[in-house]
């Protein structure tokens, strides 16, 4: 009995690395997204200006998903994650509730 449990627990131990291992994967990799987004938003402007206008066009189909035109005013449209940055521009929150430090 106790060899028939201690394989299983070892198998069952073996899936919890393996399941580990990949959730480090993961977090490495959404850390390297996060980064390459941050680089975008802080650099778009510089970006575009230097841009031909096939380049400048898709820097914007990256950003956005849709602008309306209504009485000479352009409304804007952000893509995910660019639209937390517009509106963290727009109100002055940046967190958006997220508070590690809750008061």
């Amino acid at each position: 009995m106790w060899t028939r449990k201690s394989q299983a627990w070892q198998g069952e131990l073996a899936e919890i690395r393996r399941e580990t291992s990949r959730h480090d994967r993961a977090s490495a990799e959404y850390l390297v997204t996060g980064s390459k987004i941050l680089e975008l938003a802080k650099n778009t402007h510089t970006l575009f200006i230097r841009q031909n206008s096939e380049e400048q066009a898709r820097l914007l189909k990256i950003l956005l998903s849709n602008c309306t035109f209504d009485r000479g005013s352009l409304s804007p449209t952000y893509n995910k994650p660019f639209d937390m940055f517009a509106e963290g521009n727009e109100t002055g929150d940046w967190r958006r509730e997220w508070d590690s430090n809750p008061r």
